[in-house]
């Protein structure tokens, strides 16, 4: 499958049980977490090449700074295929 998604979040207890989900249908995930270097499906076993990459991004100063800006949400989640 050619889906693209992008989980914010996907460190806590919510975004690792979606992560998982979506990994195992065959989608492509971008995981965004404060501490990517601690992401737990690093550790897992979960690098697919190509099907799983993690971002750097503290979720609450992302919106705080960004979320006014219509053409920077945008940008930010271009490269899902759904939101």
């Amino acid at each position: 499958m050619n889906l693209n998604i992008v989980i914010f979040g996907a460190s806590g207890p919510t975004g690792l049980a979606l992560t998982r989900q979506a990994l195992a249908r065959g989608y492509r995930v971008t995981a965004i977490t404060r501490r990517p270097a601690a992401f737990e499906l690093n550790h897992e076993g979960y690098i697919i090449p190509g099907r799983l990459k993690t971002a750097r991004q503290d979720l609450a100063d992302f919106m705080l700074n960004n979320i006014a800006d219509e053409q920077f949400v945008r940008k930010a989640v271009a490269i899902g295929s759904a939101v």
